[in-house]
């Protein structure tokens, strides 16, 4: 019986270290985690509060890949204090219902294809540093209490759709 009970507490302890071992794997030199990668290879890393995930490009500036957060004023600028983010990817903000307002502090160049889609709760986007130069396809599609957005003159490309369905007497506005 004690020869079982000492096999038993041996596997045990066995199975923890490996379980505790695989905890680490994925991650990087600033211990973050890397659990999966884009289509492009690029892994993608998580935010310290976990509510962004992104990317990373050759200069150390971050493509925001997905937002989880339930807050309602959402303050788009650096990930954790450290990289700035210039591009907002297809569908990171799409589908929440919690964000209502979103400041973009960040060169942010690019807001991908639905990247803001049926944010129902969605009703004002400000653009602090006006340097977008796109706007992907539905990128605000379905946003209904969206009234309005303030498209830069540095913005050269608009997708279809981008602001269909948008708010009841929604308008885009430039500087």
């Amino acid at each position: 019986m004690k020869k079982i009970f000492i096999t038993l507490m041996a596997l045990l302890m066995i199975a923890a270290s490996l379980m505790l071992a695989g905890c680490n794997k994925n991650k990087d030199d600033n211990n973050q985690d890397q659990p999966e990668e884009t289509e492009t290879g690029k892994p993608i890393y998580y935010s310290r509060d976990s509510v962004y995930a992104y990317t990373l490009n050759d200069k150390n500036e971050a493509t925001l890949v997905a937002y989880t957060g339930k807050a309602a004023n959402v303050v788009v600028n650096r990930v954790d204090g450290k990289y700035k983010i210039v591009a907002i990817g297809s569908g990171a903000f799409a589908g929440n219902t919690y964000v209502k307002k979103i400041e973009i502090n960040s060169p942010v160049k690019y807001i991908g294809d639905n990247a803001f889609a049926s944010c129902t709760a969605l009703e004002t986007i400000t653009l602090q540093s006006p340097v977008l130069e796109k706007i992907g396809e539905n990128a605000f599609s379905g946003c209904i209490t969206l009234t309005g957005f303030v498209i830069p003159s540095t913005t050269k490309t608009i997708g279809n759709q981008a602001f269909f369905k948008c708010g009841t007497g929604f308008h885009n506005k430039s500087p």
